[in-house]
Order: C-alpha cells, then sequence, then structure tokens
C-alpha cells in the first residue's frame, strides 16, 4: 500500500488534486455543518458534543483525498494500456465516483 500511495503522490499533478480536494470537501462539509459561519464575519465554532462530527468530517475529508487521486491515477493507467479489461474505463469511473 505505501508503495503504490508512494508511486501515486510521487506526481505533482495527483498531489496538488489530493490538496484542492481536501481543502474544499473539508470547508464545504464544515459550513454545511454548521461549524464554521460566514455572517456577519467568518467565525469557527465546535460545540461541547459535537467534536466527534468534526472529527469524522477531517477522516471524510482525508480519505477522500487520498482515494479520489488514486482513481484518477487508475484510469489514466488503463486508458494507456493497450490490454483488454473486464470492466472498462466505464466501470472504472463508476467505481470512483461510487467510492
Amino acid at each position: 500500500m505505501a508503495s503504490v500511495t508512494s508511486l501515486v503522490f510521487s506526481n505533482f499533478k495527483y498531489l496538488l488534486l489530493a490538496i484542492i480536494i481536501f481543502s474544499s470537501m473539508m470547508i464545504g462539509l464544515l459550513i454545511l455543518s454548521e461549524y464554521i459561519f460566514l455572517e456577519p464575519y467568518v467565525v469557527s465554532h465546535i460545540p461541547s458534543g459535537t467534536e466527534f462530527g468534526f472529527i469524522l468530517i477531517l477522516t471524510i475529508s482525508f480519505l477522500s483525498a487520498i482515494v479520489l487521486p488514486m482513481n484518477i491515477f487508475r484510469i489514466n493507467i488503463l486508458k494507456k494500456s493497450k490490454q483488454k479489461i473486464s470492466g472498462g474505463i466505464f466501470g472504472s469511473v463508476i467505481g470512483a465516483a461510487a467510492g
């Protein structure tokens, strides 16, 4: 697993994609869950008893930032491959979206 992760994220394009996915998902989910307020100015607040939800949002954002670039890397490798693959590119895209 570590060698696959280092192979994918050694390319700057996938590392940048992971950073963008993590930050956009984290900020979006924190705003939707009302941990970040935008009016009248930007305020962050974690009420007591909701720390677990905050940690879950960070975990989901982090795992998505790892999984999605790895799936895109896999799809690009499958497109360049000359062998027949039973699932095809469409199946990989569906799997990446579901994951």
